[in-house]
């Protein structure tokens, strides 16, 4: 059997059968040769050759099941999360983040919570961790108010008042003092900077509010309950603390609200508006949200010393604007920062933009004189506007 071509061709050439030109008469032992013919063999089909399969690289779909695995991951997370959100009562109506609201096809039930009013002689610490809802801080506007008062509302979303009574009976609020706490606060790990003046407050002159929600590790559980927390402090004790009083406020999925409350303030938020007014804040100062838009309006403390570091104040946004309103008297070096947005105001600051990253770094006004050394104010925005505005004289 020959092989035609070479070795790796296709096809097979079947040899061609020999053929006898004379027959051979067995009986008499001779050819005859009248009786020769010639014999043909029927051709026979040639046959093909099977081409040796291709071995299939198992990378590429390897790569791209582990892609379309994360991707899927990713957006059931953000999916659980943003039904999560959207269920919070009280929370989408003010966060500004395209009007969230409930999507549950129940019935939103209120419930207050009896808190006695607080007696403090001196304050230096408040510190409110609330998991899920809403965080107002205030200083009452009545001269004569001598006691802290602390308005707790249960939020519940059912089908029934039934169903919302059980539900009310696993959420509560608990204040240091009068009682002492049972539970310790979630936010307990982000301990309120001390203050040059008085340092760590001590237990007689610190008010702590903790919010208590059961299994609300679970997103989807509880996700329409809320607690929404509201403190007015008397205007003579607020004056009495000054810039020392140090303020703690942790509200994972809720707006926060401060007015005419001043001091060292480390307020942060992971999908809520923040709105600080009428507030002197002091050099440490931290104010941060994940998803949401921050607004401050009042002025740079600079009560304290930074011993030589560099002193901050900070506002950081992921998605988000920052909006700050400051007297044209502000004496601080501004270092602005957004990976995709715009940084403008009233102040005419030369921003400078690379790569889509717009930045700026540099005194905030050009009349204020020279910046005080080792004095930054710090905004960061991944996604999202920086604007600053002057603030009006009365």
């Amino acid at each position: 059997m020959t092989r035609r071509g070479r070795r790796d061709s296709e096809y097979w050439e079947e040899p061609e059968e020999e053929y006898y030109e004379n027959e051979y008469d067995e009986e008499d032992g001779e050819y005859d040769e009248e009786e020769e013919e010639y014999y043909e063999p029927r051709p026979q089909p040639r046959r093909r050759r099977r081409a040796r399969p291709r071995k299939r690289r198992i990378w590429p779909t390897l790569l791209m099941g582990c892609g379309l695995g994360i991707f899927l991951v990713v957006l059931a997370a953000a999916a659980v999360v943003f039904f999560a959100i959207r269920s919070i009562p009280g929370v989408g109506s003010q966060n500004g983040l395209g009007g969230l609201g409930t999507i549950n096809n129940g019935t939103a039930y209120t419930q207050t919570i009896p808190i006695a009013p607080i007696q403090l002689n001196t304050l230096t610490q408040i510190q409110i961790c609330d998991k899920i809802g809403n965080v107002t801080l205030t200083t009452s506007s009545d001269p004569n108010a001598n006691t802290i008062t602390v308005t707790a509302t249960k939020v519940v979303q059912t089908s029934s008042q039934s169903q919302a009574n059980q539900e009310f009976q696993r959420l509560s609020v608990e204040t240091q003092p009068p009682t002492t706490l049972t539970t310790t606060p979630t936010c307990t790990a982000q301990t309120a900077v001390p203050t040059a003046t008085t340092g760590q407050g001590t237990s007689n002159s610190t008010l702590t509010i903790n919010a208590i929600m059961p299994d609300v590790s679970n997103m989807l559980h509880g996700a329409s309950d809320s607690i929404n927390i509201a403190v007015t402090l008397p205007s003579n004790l607020v004056q009495q603390a000054g810039p020392g009083l140090s303020v703690l406020i942790n509200a994972p999925l809720g707006n926060i609200t401060m007015d005419n409350v001043s001091g060292n303030l480390q307020v942060k938020a992971s999908s809520g508006n923040i709105k600080i007014s009428h507030a002197v804040i002091e050099i440490g100062s931290h104010i941060e949200t994940g998803q949401g838009n921050i607004t401050f309006s009042g002025v740079l403390g600079q009560s304290s010393t930074a011993n030589g570091q560099t002193a901050r104040y900070l506002f950081q946004c992921e998605q988000g604007n920052i909006d700050l309103t400051l007297p044209t008297t502000t004496n601080v070096t501004v270092d602005a920062n957004t990976n995709v947005g715009t940084i403008g105001g009233d102040f005419h600051l030369a921003v400078q933009n690379s790569n889509g990253i717009t930045t700026y770094n540099g005194p905030l006004s050009s009349t204020a004189g020279t910046p005080p050394a080792n004095l930054l104010l710090v905004t960061d925005v991944s996604t999202g506007n920086i604007t600053f505005h002057a603030l009006q004289s009365s």
